[in-house]
């Protein structure tokens, strides 16, 4: 049973699923992975868990790129900054607080940023910023400079009518903010779809991270704006499950999502969203030992046919 109603908080249409999401599965044929225990422990808000980079404590402005190394672990992973996107105040948009991030190519990205009670999902033109050296030491703040000084162009109107700034402005593209998101940290690309991103919500206030009462909402990428919402409740006969909030898609148009189970464990959902619904199955191979408490992200990497999990 599908119910429909048009025009429900602004989308285009919003469906909410009567079924259950979920199929059925027999517990005790679940089992778990038993990797190595590296679960990161702490409440991770306290300003001992929580610091700026050394960079970033020196200037907003930037010109050099961060790094994140290789402490301890069973893969030795490395990370260095590639671009500075904007964290100041920018068409009347708080932009401090970046949630997801999803690329359809080598040459574009789409962040999806909150503020509040608000979210909104930026198209950056990677090729074009490039172009610009956006990425290359010693220019870095490029991107932050244009969206301040254009924001402020009445304080700086010299800064803000720079010809490689301008350029900058014209590689971004600001959708327009939107409510009843969830908390915005899953957007995805489904291959399958080039014409769309996706996302998941919930029926619970934005911060928080699971909940049984969820939704995958649709974005247009021409309008960067949700035209279709699909309310479900993870849901089979042996129960409900709290779903996480991350969401990714493999080659195959195959959606997956994640749910934290127990103290540290994790399990997988692979399902397929359809137009008017949504059907998941528990992967019956999950993690042991998820990396920390909270889940942030689920990525797919095609060229291995692995999904890449993180959490703090």
């Amino acid at each position: 049973m599908i119910t429909l109603s048009v025009g429900d908080s602004a989308f285009a249409a919003t469906y909410t699923q009567k079924g259950n999401a979920l199929s059925s599965y027999s517990a005790s044929k679940f089992k778990y992975v038993s990797n190595s225990n590296y679960y990161l422990t702490g409440n991770f808000t306290t300003k001992k868990q929580y610091s700026y980079a050394a960079g970033y404590k020196t200037s907003t402005f930037q010109t050099k790129p961060d790094s994140v190394n290789y402490k301890k672990g069973n893969k030795k992973v490395s990370f260095k900054s590639n671009y500075f996107l904007p964290v100041t105040k920018w068409k009347n948009l708080s932009w401090g607080n970046p949630q997801s991030f999803a690329m359809t190519s080598a040459d574009t990205a789409y962040v999806f940023c909150t503020s509040g009670s608000y979210g909104w999902i930026t198209k950056y033109n990677l090729k074009a910023l490039r172009a610009l050296g956006a990425n290359k030491s010693g220019k870095m703040d490029m991107i932050r400079r244009a969206t301040f000084y254009n924001a402020n162009s009445k304080n700086y109107p010299t800064q803000n009518q720079n010809a490689t700034y301008k350029k900058v402005l014209k590689a971004i593209k600001v959708g327009p903010k939107f409510k009843n998101f969830g908390h915005g940290q899953s957007l995805a690309y489904n291959p399958k779809d080039s014409s769309h991103l996706w996302f998941v919500g919930t029926g619970l206030a934005s911060g928080n991270h699971v909940s049984t009462k969820a939704n995958v909402q649709r974005v247009k990428i021409s309008t960067l704006k949700p035209d279709k919402k699909i309310n479900f409740r993870f849901k089979s006969k042996s129960g409900y499950i709290a779903s996480g909030l991350n969401l990714a898609f493999d080659k195959s148009g195959n959606a997956y999502l994640d749910s934290k189970t127990g103290s540290r464990s994790l399990k997988l959902f692979k399902g397929k969203i359809y137009t008017k619904s949504v059907k998941f199955s528990l992967v019956m191979q999950g993690i042991k030992y998820a990396p920390g408490p909270r889940t942030q992200s689920l990525a797919y990497n095609k060229k291995r046919n692995r999904y890449i999990y993180d959490c703090r």
